[in-house]
């Protein structure tokens, strides 16, 4: 057997061996260390918390904590005077943010870790330190462009309100003057003016279409209140709004088991009425076969509603969201292209995703999401 004096001798290397292999870690590491003894005296620093504080380590050793985070203590005082009374660990690695003071009297954020640990009759802090004033900023900046961002928007849909709005009456002018020139001097009109009246009466009425168009998405998702709602009687409201046009094409839908979800009846019920409509209108040879369904995914509802009807090329999956985007002409399939777009407005608003799974010929299934962290 070993001696004693040679087992004690090389756990005492083995000791060192990890004491180094530990500094050297330290030394490397991208954020502060700091170390501390039980009165809050500094015993290490390393590299990058000089770095960070702009002190040597030489200078470091010996001041307080305070010195570098003025408020720690308070931050940190119930599982800090515990841990002093009774050499106990209670704090172990407890992320939070801190005032900093660098060597300059710069102040700065700071984010900090810090553990309690004891070796018997001492008590001591060990923390880990990083730097966030960039992240700060970062953060500061993407605020005030969200900020900047929510005023352009709300401006954009004010101007496109009043707009739409002022437009009203000189369209109303301009088709009752032509309606008028028609029933006055129709008789006397030769076809080519007829042909000219005509084209003029219907590029107003398109007019007219989208001018209500957007009065309808600069409104969409702007006021609604949340409540706890039941989807499945929202649907169920909607096809009745969808009736007429149901029956003309021989549609049929059927849903599955709806949630109640904490949203807003108007708003849901335009998405419902848009996107089932929309499979109704957009419809083969076959009778509309559409089926609405809802599965709970994560923090959220996600509803899907599919059809049967002609489908779409993924090519064009971004641009059927976008207001007055029309994939086929009038004389096809009427509308302003304006539904999908409030879809995606009023489901965006509200911190949800929309988006659509097509092929041409196969159907298209339309999916969004509302977000719902608990259930009403």
């Amino acid at each position: 057997m070993p001696a004693p004096s040679t087992e004690l001798a090389n756990a005492t290397a083995e000791l060192r061996r990890q004491q180094e292999h530990l500094r050297a870690i330290t030394e490397a590491a991208y954020d502060g260390v700091i170390s501390a003894d039980g009165e809050g005296r500094i015993i290490y620093f390393n590299p990058a918390a000089a770095r960070i504080f702009g002190y040597s380590e030489a200078e470091a050793v010996g001041q307080l904590l305070s010195a570098l985070m003025p408020n720690y203590r308070e931050r940190y005082r119930d599982g800090l005077i515990p841990c002093l009374a009774t050499g106990r660990p209670t704090v172990q690695g407890k992320t939070i943010e801190l005032t900093g003071w660098r060597k300059n009297g710069e102040q700065f954020p700071l984010e900090a870790s810090l553990s309690t640990w004891n070796t018997g009759e001492s008590s001591f802090f060990s923390g880990i330190v990083r730097d966030i004033t960039e992240r700060r900023q970062a953060e500061d900046t993407l605020a005030k462009q969200a900020a900047e961002l929510a005023r352009s928007n709300a401006e954009l849909e004010r101007f496109a309100y009043v707009t739409s709005h002022d437009l009203q009456e000189p369209l109303r002018g301009i088709t009752g003057c032509l309606n008028l020139l028609e029933e006055r001097y129709g008789p006397e009109l030769d076809q080519p003016a007829r042909t000219l009246i005509a084209h003029s009466v219907a590029g107003s009425n398109r007019l007219r279409a989208m001018i209500n168009g957007l009065l309808a998405y600069s409104r969409a998702g702007a006021s609604a209140d949340l409540e706890p709602i039941e989807s499945a009687v929202i649907l169920e409201q909607s096809l009745e709004n969808l009736k007429t046009s149901m029956d003309e094409a021989g549609a049929h839908v059927t849903a599955g088991p709806l949630p109640r979800i904490w949203g807003s009846s108007i708003e849901l019920s335009q998405v419902f009425l848009n996107l089932v409509g929309n499979a109704i209108k957009f419809r083969g040879d076959r009778a509309p076969e559409v089926f609405v369904f809802c599965e709970r995914q994560n923090d959220a509802w996600k509803f899907s509603v599919r059809d049967n009807g002609i489908g779409i090329d993924p090519e064009f999956f971004e641009r059927v969201f976008r207001i007055f985007q029309r994939l086929h002409g009038r004389t096809e399939y009427p509308g302003a292209g304006i539904g999908l777009a409030i879809c995606k407005k009023i489901v965006e608003r509200r911190g949800g995703c929309i988006w659509v799974d097509s092929e041409p010929g196969q159907g298209s299934t339309f999916c969004f999401t509302v977000p719902d962290p608990k259930e009403p």
